[in-house]
């Protein structure tokens, strides 16, 4: 079974260098959307050497990693979820012999494996150009432990994509939750600023919703700026997410095929 999960990132993969040049138009627009952060949070230091608790080198390593985790995490399912509903494209889907939404996972790691050459690019170009702001983990297992949560973000970025794509079997416009998960992901994820400045009760409030597991948390690993108990807590918070959206998505996608015709919505 997994067999054929495999094969449709292979086949992900020989579409993304068939069309490469419109692949390699999304990648960049997605890179310079987000690496224009540094310059723009270095200018706010001023002849600051501090930015609360954060360094000029803290920030530029921060927004660096959050361009790299977004590249290699970040879903963008849901749309195509609620297209495939909405014109009664699903069907030719869930007559075959696999399930549409791990399938839709696995399509959709082939333009992570591209991505991953990505981020060693735009993390190479980093260093080139600001060698004395960023920072590497002291320790290796910091490096495990990232790896590790850079699974769950992946996981959990897709779930959340699963869950406003499935609406559509009882709504007709996904727009506004992809608004709503749009600004969350931007603030409460960490896109926007730099979640060690947010007060130690904003962290504490934001550290038990799903959000910041897929961009902040795993970068704030990388740093090194969440270890020991609090590193346990985070990863257990992050296994609980994985387990309730996964109940989500399982419960939603049973229902929503009740409610599902052959001709779409």
């Amino acid at each position: 079974m997994m067999r054929k999960y495999f094969l449709s990132t292979s086949i992900s993969l020989q579409n993304i260098f068939i069309n490469r040049f419109r692949a390699f138009v999304w990648i960049l627009a997605d890179v310079i959307t987000l690496v224009y952060a540094p310059f723009l949070w270095l200018a706010a230091f001023g002849q600051n050497e501090y930015l609360g608790e954060l360094s000029k080198g803290d920030v530029v390593t921060y927004f660096v990693l959050i361009a790299i985790v977004s590249l290699l995490s970040y879903s963008y399912m849901g749309k195509y979820i609620a297209e495939d509903i909405f014109s009664g494209y699903l069907t030719k889907h869930i007559v075959r012999p696999w399930s549409y939404l791990f399938h839709e996972f696995f399509s959709e790691t082939g333009g992570k494996l591209i991505n991953v050459g990505v981020g060693l690019i735009v993390f190479l170009i980093a260093v080139t150009c600001f060698p004395s702001y960023i920072h590497f983990p002291k320790d290796p297992a910091q490096l495990i432990w990232f790896c590790v949560f850079l699974v769950f973000a992946r996981i959990i970025s897709y779930l959340m994509e699963c869950i406003v794509g499935l609406s559509a079997f009882w709504i007709q416009r996904t727009w506004s939750l992809q608004s709503f998960q749009f600004l969350a992901d931007q603030i409460i994820g960490g896109r926007l600023v730099p979640l060690p400045l947010f007060s130690f009760t904003i962290q504490r409030i934001f550290s038990f919703l799903p959000y910041p597991y897929v961009l902040g948390i795993p970068v704030q690993v990388f740093m090194g700026t969440i270890t020991g108990v609090d590193l346990l807590h985070k990863a257990g918070l992050a296994c609980a997410w994985v387990v309730v959206l996964l109940f989500i998505v399982r419960t939603m996608w049973v229902r929503g095929l009740l409610r599902y015709s052959g001709d779409g919505k």
